[in-house]
């Protein structure tokens, strides 16, 4: 995965298509989406409620990776995968 530090904080992450397919254990198909969205924000849960109000689909629930981040994994309505990420306290990710 390439990441990208954009201004005000936010990272811009892309993943290759085989990568998102390896770590989400999923096939893709040529209507599909073939990029992952990767969003870095300060409160996962809250943005994660929102998106599943809005239509989302449920990939992935939110969990501690071993980069570092709790993400959780969505498809959007036009079936976009998308990441929600919060970076994890300092001493959670040394343990992880």
């Amino acid at each position: 995965m390439s990441e990208f530090e954009l201004t005000g904080g936010a990272v811009l992450g892309l993943m290759p298509e085989e990568g998102a397919q390896r770590l989400l254990q999923i096939e893709t198909q040529p209507a599909a989406a073939r990029c992952e969205l990767y969003l870095v924000l300060a409160d996962l849960h809250g943005a994660l409620r929102r998106a599943l109000e809005a239509g989302a689909t449920l990939l992935q629930p939110a969990e501690s990776r071993d980069w570092g981040a709790r993400v959780a994994y969505l498809k959007d309505l036009d079936g976009h995968v998308l990441a929600l990420a919060e970076p994890l306290p300092a001493e959670m990710s040394k343990t992880s």
